[in-house]
């Protein structure tokens, strides 16, 4: 070990953190050949140092310098066995080496369906880190994009295929799905950033941005999609202008008091034409519009089994909610024309049925009448020979 290096290894053990970083820095671009104690130096403050940053500058300088494969198996196990603190600072290791090995790949894809937030988080960072090209690494980033239930991660996974740069029609419609229709921001934001870097500029991306452009409500988001626009080349006056358009007579057509005034006014024209509708066919007496449906109705109120009666200013809407789901089976659509029929066959009803009890009790009546006259006559014989006998005495 030379001398610059035995004075190096001295700072390795400083109490400044600082100093401590600064040695791991520039032993990575010292040339030359390492000795194991600082092999082993390199890797005990990247797991133990109680300095992030120090740990970070030790598993740098340990991929700097081809030093990986002195941490391979333990991270390996530490993937495969570890919990979720231990998979996620494996992960993070992993990163800062620059270390993929065909005995570290199938612990690393587990890690994306990893339950914790925090495992795939940093399995997608090393991902883009790293800037895997497997196909089974990018499988599992187009399913986090899409399903992943925060939309964090789905950023991330973003992110981290912009990163790789393997561009294919399959990302390309994901990424442009991402920027239409994904309620998050954030996501829309990363997802046009990685079209930029991805340099994804057809005719199908431009007419996307373009639309984006119109509808897009978020100033972030906006600023990501001029970028892209001015970036490809895709920017015209005419369409600017068009554009610009669009937006001053949507601002127009959304003021309040517009608003309101275009109701009030569509309200008037609604009432003008149903009332003449109504008049045109009331004076048709044989081409009444619900004339036909009204007799359905009072047939069926007519055989309806309960034979319970309701009154139609109370119980009409219950009525009517109920009987609404029916009409369809029956081939008739609930409108303000059946509507108005069952009200008419309701009143109807309610008439008939008004007109079937006085009959009835005009009978009753009748009988109640001829029985008092009888009893009337069977009672005046009596007072009669009553009032001779008083005479007499």
């Amino acid at each position: 070990m030379g001398l610059v290096q035995c004075l190096l290894a001295s700072e390795l053990n400083s109490y400044q953190w600082k100093r401590r970083i600064l040695a791991c820095k520039i032993f990575s671009r010292i040339p030359g050949p390492v000795s194991q104690d600082l092999k082993n130096k390199f890797v005990q403050l990247m797991w133990t140092d109680w300095k992030f940053d120090v740990r970070q500058a030790a598993a740098q300088a340990l991929g700097y310098l081809a030093l990986g494969k002195e941490v391979h198996d333990q991270l390996r196990v530490k993937l495969k066995r570890g919990d979720c603190q231990t998979r996620v600072e494996a992960l993070t290791l992993i990163g800062w080496l620059k270390l993929m090995t065909a005995k570290l790949l199938p612990s690393f894809l587990q890690c994306f369906a990893d339950d914790f937030v925090a495992v795939r988080k940093e399995a997608c960072k090393a991902a883009g880190v790293l800037k895997i090209k497997e196909d089974s690494v990018l499988r599992c980033l187009f399913k986090i994009m899409q399903t992943d239930p925060l939309c964090k991660i789905k950023a991330f996974a973003i992110r981290a295929l912009g990163q790789i740069g393997e561009a294919s029609p399959q990302l390309e419609e994901l990424l442009l799905w991402a920027v239409h229709y994904e309620e998050d921001p954030g996501v829309r934001r990363e997802a046009c950033r990685s079209i930029i870097t991805l340099k994804l500029q057809d005719e199908k991306v431009r007419a996307t941005l373009l639309e984006r452009m119109i509808l897009e409500p978020n100033e972030m988001v906006k600023e990501e999609l001029n970028r892209a626009m001015v970036t490809f080349n895709f920017q015209q006056e005419e369409e600017q202008e068009m554009i610009q358009q669009i937006k001053d007579k949507i601002t127009t057509l959304t003021q309040k008091d517009l608003v309101i005034q275009k109701l009030q006014k569509f309200k008037e024209v609604t009432e003008r034409t149903w009332h003449e509708a109504h008049r045109i066919y009331r004076d048709k007496d044989d081409a009444f519009i619900y004339r036909d449906l009204s007799e359905i109705f009072l047939d069926a109120i007519k055989y309806s089994p309960t034979g319970q009666t309701y009154c139609a200013d109370e119980k009409f809407s219950k009525i009517w909610t109920a009987l609404s789901d029916l009409l369809p089976l029956m081939g008739i659509s609930p409108n303000p024309w059946t509507q108005k029929a069952f009200l008419v066959a309701l009143e109807a009803h309610y008439a008939e049925k008004k007109t079937c009890a006085r009959k009835e009790e005009t009978p009753k009546m009748k009988k109640k009448e001829s029985r008092a006259t009888k009893k009337t006559k069977e009672t005046s014989p009596t007072v009669h020979c009553v009032s001779h006998v008083q005479a007499a005495t």
